[in-house]
């Protein structure tokens, strides 16, 4: 989800209907869904964790974005909580994301 947020597609399909995704404190709707992601450019992933209990699942990620021309970088951590749908698929329900402001 990540990458494909740098990339500015939604891959909806990865997340529940009813998903909450919060960025810094706001929710999001569209693109980009992650703080410290401002627009095409990539992600790398540098750190994960994840634990399943039951029907529940909950990772944590570190990311480092980088704009597409080069000339911005972003670190920023998000939480998600994921969950079966009805054909056992597990989707996104909740992202929790945050990144310091820039220049920091």
């Amino acid at each position: 989800v990540l990458q494909a947020d740098a990339r500015q597609e939604p891959l909806d399909s990865l997340y529940a209907a009813d998903a909450l995704v919060i960025a810094n404190g706001e929710v999001r709707y569209g693109t980009p869904r992650f703080a410290g992601i401002e627009g095409r450019g990539s992600v790398a992933v540098t750190a994960t964790r994840l634990e399943v209990r039951g029907t529940m699942a909950w990772a944590q990620a570190e990311y480092r974005w980088v704009a597409a021309a080069g000339d911005s970088a972003r670190e920023g951590r998000v939480t998600l909580i994921l969950t079966p749908n009805e054909k056992g698929a597990w989707r996104i329900r909740h992202a929790h994301s945050s990144a310091p402001p820039p220049g920091i």
